[in-house]
């Protein structure tokens, strides 16, 4: 039987002493404001609209200093200026996947494989090598069902890219697959269940 309680997926970075910890963030936010003021023409206007210089920025606390850019606002400060508003800090051909959300507001993927880093919280939440993982969020244009996917197989899961809607076969998919991980949200795990039942599916 897997034991879900224990375990790490980066031992040495997920118990690493809270003082190198806290250091190694400072050193990471640090090169990432610079690269930022450096690149984004958005985010250079804020900091100097602010008066706050990269090297103002030394712990996290610091970037209080630095104006919020809200959610809703992004698909103005993109039309403004098409199509990343001057806050993306690299050209999209070094982007891995650029998505849409409603608006349209455009979200760009860096190149790096763990952009996401959800490989630890899923590991956290009991998801181990050999899981066979029905992931139910969309795939189309979003970006979660793609980013839990990657995730979960760099972990070691299988994963079934089942996308959002289609209940009957979720559950008909849920039961000959013996699925043992669930990806998505909780209203819609009970539809699926909901409907396992109708069908005269039972536990086990």
């Amino acid at each position: 039987m897997i034991d879900r309680t224990r375990g790490f997926y980066d031992e040495a970075l997920e118990t690493m002493p809270a003082a190198k910890r806290a250091q190694a963030q400072r050193e990471m936010l640090r090169a990432t404001v610079l690269h930022a003021y450096e690149h984004a023409p958005a985010t250079r206007k804020k900091m100097d609209d602010a008066g706050v210089r990269p090297g103002d920025v030394k712990e996290p606390s610091d970037l209080r200093r630095i104006p919020v850019t809200r959610k809703a606002d992004l698909k103005y400060i993109q039309k403004g200026e098409p199509p990343f508003g001057g806050l993306a800090a690299v050209p999209p051909r070094a982007m891995r996947r650029i998505y849409v959300s409603p608006g349209p507001t455009f979200d760009p993927e860096g190149r790096d494989a763990t952009h996401w880093r959800w490989e630890k919280p899923f590991v956290a939440a009991g998801f181990r090598e050999g899981d066979i993982v029905q992931n139910t969020f969309m795939y189309h244009f979003s970006p979660a069902g793609l980013m839990f996917d990657e995730a979960l197989q760099r972990i070691g899961c299988t994963v079934i890219p089942a996308g959002v809607g289609n209940t009957e076969l979720q559950a008909q998919v849920m039961k000959e697959l013996s699925v043992t991980g669930y990806v998505g949200t909780p209203s819609f795990l009970m539809t699926i269940l909901e409907k396992a039942k109708e069908m005269g599916y039972t536990s086990g």
